[in-house]
C-alpha cells in the first residue's frame, strides 16, 4: 500500500498586491487583495504553452478592497473574470500580479 502525502497548507491564498500607475502627472497608488487557488511549481511547469495570463485568470477567484476597476458609477467593480481581464490589460499590472502570486504562494526564508 502506498502513501499519501500533503502539505500542511491550504490550496486557497491569499495574494497581497500593491503598486503604482501613472496618472497624468501624479503617481496613484493601488493596493488590494487576490484570493487565489496555489498551484505548485510543478503544476504550473507541466504547461509551459499556458500564458502567465491564463494562470491568473484560472485560478484568481476574488478581491477586496480594489479600486482600479470601476463600474460606470465609479463605485469599485465586484469580482468577475471579464473585470479581472480589464484589470491585466493594464501595462505592466499582469507583472506585478503575477510577482505578487508567486511570492506569496512560495515558501520564504524567515530570520
Amino acid at each position: 500500500m502506498s502513501q499519501v502525502y500533503k502539505v500542511a497548507v491550504g490550496n486557497v491564498v491569499q495574494v497581497n498586491v500593491k503598486m503604482v500607475i501613472r496618472d497624468g502627472a501624479q503617481d496613484k497608488l493601488f493596493k488590494f487583495t487576490l484570493t487565489a487557488t496555489r498551484k505548485t511549481q510543478d503544476e504550473i511547469n507541466e504547461k509551459p504553452d499556458v500564458l502567465i495570463k491564463d494562470v491568473l485568470l484560472d485560478n484568481v477567484t476574488d478581491w477586496a478592497d480594489q479600486r482600479l476597476v470601476l463600474l460606470e458609477n465609479n463605485e469599485p467593480a465586484p469580482f468577475s473574470r471579464a473585470a479581472f481581464e480589464v484589470m491585466l490589460a493594464q501595462p505592466g499590472v499582469l507583472a506585478v500580479i503575477w510577482q505578487a502570486y508567486q511570492r506569496d504562494c512560495a515558501g520564504k526564508e524567515k530570520n
